[in-house]
């Protein structure tokens, strides 16, 4: 016999994102099809980092994997006492819930390597049956105000000589003046750049782009993954010696803040990074430009 026809949790945030600090909102709703004993209704919050990588011994694979616990907390919405059973008859239910985040939790994440999850689960629990349970993850972001930041409002920049290795062993330069308008940003905003490029090469500069990348590094075992989160190319190319001026901007999309040394285990950051190709047979090495994404703006 179905005692529970519908069992769900509903966010009050249609994308399940909150912030550090703030409440986690939503509704638990509860269709009974037949009157059922329960013994307790709750929900169950939780938070955990985990990180995973491969060490070999010969040839042989060992999985490694270090963990972290941030939250974990519990909720009653009814409980049965000694004196007095608890029944639900048939009908629908609504239960809101409005409970409190801690304002130090580090932000969701997940790569190949490692991930930060949130989860809140509702439990009914109901005498000489099993428990019936639903889990629905959520989205946290840590909250990093970088108008407490001044330094982060000042232009940042890199010049280097971009040695191109080309055939003979023979060593040609690209000289290129790359910058950015400030060094901390949010969600939406424009990183607004100029890359001023004298090409004293013998060889053509077939592409160039600038992106936002993510850098990911957990702790123990020193594992480093690097993803391409946007980009921009530009749209000719650049002949022998000749120079260039390129001004553009790329938008910083929806992505977790940068670490700010709540989690133990892991950490995430932020570059711009210009990236050079050059024709023929030839190496390049890009030009990097660290950058703070934060919930707050600088200004």
């Amino acid at each position: 016999m179905i005692d529970i026809e519908y069992f769900d949790i509903r966010f009050d945030n249609e994308n399940s994102l909150y912030y550090a600090g703030n409440y986690l909102k939503g509704t638990l709703d509860l269709v009974i099809k037949n009157r059922t004993k329960v013994t307790s209704l709750k929900l169950v919050l939780t938070g955990k980092g985990e990180t995973i990588w491969s060490v070999f011994a010969g040839e042989t694979p060992i999985a490694q994997y270090d963990s972290e616990e941030y939250l974990r907390k519990e909720q009653i919405i009814l409980s049965s006492d000694k004196k007095k059973d608890l029944f639900l008859d048939p009908g629908n239910y609504t239960y809101k819930f409005e409970i409190p985040l801690p304002s130090n939790l580090p932000s969701s994440f997940k790569n190949s390597i490692g991930k930060i999850n949130y989860e809140i689960e509702a439990i009914i629990d109901r005498p000489l049956s099993l428990k019936k349970h639903v889990i629905k993850s959520f989205t946290v972001f840590s909250h990093m105000d970088l108008s407490m930041q001044p330094n982060l409002k000042e232009v940042c920049k890199v010049n280097d000589p971009k040695i191109v290795l080309s055939t003979g062993l023979r060593s040609h330069f690209i000289i290129a003046d790359f910058r950015i308008n400030k060094g901390g940003y949010v969600p939406f905003e424009k990183i607004e750049f100029d890359v001023n490029l004298e090409n004293k090469s013998n060889r053509e500069l077939k592409e160039m782009s600038v992106c936002l990348v993510q850098c990911f590094k957990s702790f123990k075992g020193a594992f480093v993954e690097n993803k391409v989160i946007t980009s921009v190319n530009y749209s000719n190319r650049i002949n022998d010696n000749s120079k260039q001026k390129w001004t553009a901007a790329i938008i910083v999309p929806v992505v977790c803040p940068s670490s700010a040394e709540i989690c133990k285990i892991m950490e995430i950051k932020y570059q711009v990074v210009l990236k050079l190709t050059v024709s023929g047979i030839s190496t390049t090495k890009n030009m990097e430009i660290p950058i703070t994404i934060g919930t707050h703006p600088v200004n």
